[in-house]
């Protein structure tokens, strides 16, 4: 099966399943809150006025052989390490007069010279327990990940997410600092506070080191059993200060005035849902969108008053690495 650029399609592998599954079908842009009921594929910016894609599923495949190239072309900005420095110092400051944390996103920029579906299963073979992705539509482009954090998974009324920060290679000092401890701890009571505000009780477990391919992260899972709409839910917890800041709304207004690039499907969220009274929707991260030419790969991390700069640099410099790596070795 040949695939082409005015395909719309989603191809994902669930985090520890040896399947993965291919859909095509047609790119609808919804409220969050007017989303349809049947089986389809669900993907949001991370600014994205509370409206989302859903991939309506026409065609769905298991472990299908497929081939997709890349066609389309597009610039990015690339930001150079001097600029980034300047704006992590920026952001200090701000931590020091009016935010808890803020999140600075960059891109890398690399040349490519191979197929996007190769990259897919490598991904899947390196990471399998993350969920692995490959999207395509002429409204967003192509985009390709492994991200370790899931946003919300649904199973009828019964739900769960986790609060992940912190960042450190898989090999090295065990220990956590207190500004690492304290930015996962943000996320943890964001979180709880989001879900309590919707009159819902949880119950959390943690926080825990957890792995994710050549990083390790704290993590608190967080479960509950509600009625409450889904929606609502989403839209609460989206985006947490985990790719945002705190507070939210004063830090997602820093990041949309400040970062030389849009973040478009970066910090976003996607998945599939309405499977069987399921749904698995995951943060956008540890990936990259990719033209004829290049890919850009989209890496970030929790600024806080406490932050050194280029330690800073270094943490993206890792979570690059979590695809580069895996890319260098094709």
């Amino acid at each position: 099966m040949v695939l082409h650029e005015d395909t719309s399609f989603a191809c994902y592998s669930l985090p520890g399943s040896t399947n993965f599954e291919l859909i095509q079908g047609k790119i609808l842009k919804l409220p969050i809150c007017e989303l349809p009921t049947e089986y389809g594929f669900l993907i949001a910016e991370f600014e994205n006025n509370r409206q989302a894609y859903f991939l309506s599923c026409l065609s769905r495949k298991t472990n299908p052989t497929f081939q997709f190239n890349v066609i389309q072309d597009f610039k990015s900005v690339n930001i150079t390490e001097a600029n980034y420095l300047d704006l992590c110092k920026d952001y200090i400051n701000e931590c020091h007069l009016n935010l808890n944390k803020i999140v600075l996103s960059r891109i890398k920029t690399i040349p490519s010279s191979f197929e996007a579906d190769q990259l897919f299963h490598a991904l899947r073979n390196a990471y399998p327990e993350a969920f692995v992705y490959l999207i395509n539509s002429p409204e967003f482009g192509t985009w390709i990940g492994a991200t370790p954090e899931t946003l919300l998974k649904r199973k009828f009324d019964q739900y769960s997410t986790i609060a992940l920060a912190g960042t450190k290679p898989l090999q090295g000092n065990t220990e956590w600092t207190p500004k690492e401890k304290n930015e996962q701890q943000l996320v943890t009571d964001f979180i709880i506070d989001e879900l309590i505000k919707l009159k819902i009780d949880v119950n959390s477990v943690g926080p825990s080191t957890v792995n994710a391919g050549n990083l390790q992260h704290i993590c608190t899972q967080i479960d509950f059993k509600t009625e409450t709409k889904r929606c609502k839910i989403i839209n609460a917890l989206h985006p947490t200060p985990a790719v945002c800041g705190l507070p939210p709304l004063e830090a997602k207004e820093k990041i949309l005035t400040s970062e030389q690039h849009s973040r478009e499907l970066y910090t976003g969220f996607l998945g599939p849902i309405n499977s069987n009274n399921t749904d698995h929707l995951f943060v956008n991260l540890r990936c990259l969108k990719a033209n004829n030419k290049q890919l850009h790969i989209y890496a970030g991390g929790g600024i806080t008053a406490d932050s050194n700069p280029r330690d800073e640099w270094n943490e993206t410099e890792l979570k690059v690495q979590t695809l580069l790596g895996v890319i260098e070795k094709m």
